[in-house]
């Protein structure tokens, strides 16, 4: 089963729209005093969860403790709806000062107990189909989100804009597989400006698509359509699997060479 490593002592922020199981998530992996969250801190300075007139000096209290944790080396776990742009750059901030890594974890794509490391994952590889299922069942026309191609020896891909606009979506509530249609399109996207540039350095017009990711047909698909406009002559597998079957094959292979060399 694949699992995510979360460095702790770290500063986890969590993302996702109300219901997206956000507090379960922190509670099967975090103690009590790690996790801060804006509706329990309601109840202290006001008069219960749902006291909106104590919003102000909810949040006003939960940075008072995000800070002192931080400060301390200790993990904190936000886990609240509300928090703009700039109380997060705040945070990361102070995580920063602190030496911790600050890390945000988007709930609200799959269903939760498709998570990577939940107890309740079936199978491995499960939130990632998901994903793709959700994206198959958009037919219409979609955009893709924003990315940035920095022309560089290797060159960069930077998908920060890309996850600020699925966090965006979420808090947003635009549906799920919506946003999958414009992550999967998006990923094809960038893999295809990354050819054409790398194309046009080294002069090669061919490409070939292989590894477990490309076990996804949808953005196989999109992505090999996206090529062959341009003119590319694309080679997928197919007599042999992308994924560790194929893998294994090539281990076999140079273990067959080198024996026959010895």
């Amino acid at each position: 089963m694949v699992t995510v490593a979360i460095p702790d002592p770290a500063l986890v922020v969590l993302i996702g729209p109300a219901g997206a199981g956000k507090s379960t998530w922190a509670a099967a992996r975090y103690r009590p005093q790690e996790v801060v969250s804006a509706d329990q801190l309601r109840s202290v300075v006001g008069s219960g969860e749902h006291d909106l007139e104590a919003s102000g000096d909810a949040f006003a209290l939960l940075g008072q403790i995000v800070a002192a944790r931080l400060r301390r080396g200790l993990t904190v776990v936000v886990d609240t709806l509300g928090q703009d742009a700039p109380r997060r750059r705040d945070q990361r901030e102070l995580a920063r000062q602190a030496g911790l890594p600050a890390v945000a974890v988007l709930l609200g794509i799959t269903e939760i107990g498709a998570l990577p490391g939940s107890e309740n994952q079936l199978y491995e590889g499960q939130a990632a189909i998901e994903m793709e299922m959700h994206a198959a069942t958009i037919t219409s026309d979609i955009t893709s989100y924003p990315f940035e191609l920095h022309v560089a020896s290797p060159a960069q891909l930077d998908v920060a804009p890309l996850i600020r606009a699925i966090v965006q979506d979420i808090q947003r509530g635009i549906p799920a597989s919506q946003i999958a249609a414009k992550f999967h399109y998006a990923i094809a996207q960038l893999l295809a400006e990354a050819c054409i540039q790398t194309s046009e350095r080294a002069q090669i017009r061919s490409v070939a698509l292989s590894g477990g990711v490309f076990q996804n047909r949808l953005l196989l698909e999109q992505l090999t359509l996206l090529l062959e406009k341009q003119g590319f002559q694309v080679y997928t597998n197919r007599r042999v699997p992308p994924n560790d079957g194929g893998l294994s094959l090539g281990q076999l292979a140079i273990a067959a060479a080198r024996t026959r060399q010895a």
